[in-house]
């Protein structure tokens, strides 16, 4: 299963495209830092993600570098992408060992696509390097609200049990001449991510009562 941001309806989708106009479209000279967090899974732990660069207007494969502690069958993965003001930008799931390319967006548009790799099963006890791998991919000019974002990577096993689980980080260097500029049109992002947010909680809420719950 694979989804981009909530389609939200009017007045949200106004709030869409401030979101998307909130700061300078940054061009394929720009490179955003990539930092991680290990998030604690019981089976493994992820001391390196790397490049700790990618670039606009490119196709970056991410991996990254841990210790599994037991030998692993098969599982299935979740991986969610959010921005300023946890606006959901992606949102994908399904079997572990099966590569999906997932697209990155809000309602209507969409900006670019996240690959899951796909984890060769069986996977033996001890230092890994490249599993799993997630393919990047920017266009070469990118609105600035999708220039901070964390991306959730968890992989469960059979049992039911945390594999795998690392938070990715993208964020625009503060050596960059926007820099400032992004710093001061943050609170606008945030603001426009809200009201679409909102938005669609209200569709949800509307449907469950006419649907019944929706999980």
């Amino acid at each position: 299963e694979c989804e981009i941001g909530p389609m939200p309806r009017a007045p949200a989708i106004a709030s869409i495209f401030a979101l998307l106009s909130a700061g300078a479209a940054l061009s394929h000279r720009t490179v955003l830092d990539v930092s991680f967090r290990d998030c604690g899974a019981q089976h493994a732990t992820v001391t390196d993600v790397y490049p700790k660069r990618v670039a606009l207007g490119e196709t970056t494969v991410i991996s990254g570098v841990g210790d599994l502690h037991t030998d692993q069958t098969g599982g299935k993965y979740t991986m969610r992408m959010v921005g300023i003001g946890g606006l959901t930008f992606l949102d994908c799931s399904g079997d572990a060992g099966i590569a999906q390319e997932c697209p990155i967006g809000v309602g209507v548009v969409n900006v670019g696509t996240l690959k899951f790799g796909g984890v060769r099963f069986p996977v033996e006890a001890g230092h890994l390097a490249g599993v799993p791998t997630v393919a990047l991919t920017l266009p070469s000019f990118l609105p600035s609200a999708f220039l901070d974002t964390t991306t959730t990577l968890a992989v469960v096993s059979t049992n039911g049990d945390s594999m795998i689980c690392v938070e990715i980080y993208t964020k625009l260097p503060l050596a960059h001449p926007n820099a400032s500029k992004y710093v001061k049109n943050a609170s606008i992002i945030r603001t426009n991510a809200s009201q679409i947010h909102q938005s669609s909680l209200k569709q949800r809420q509307y449907a469950s009562q006419i649907f019944g719950p929706i999980i």
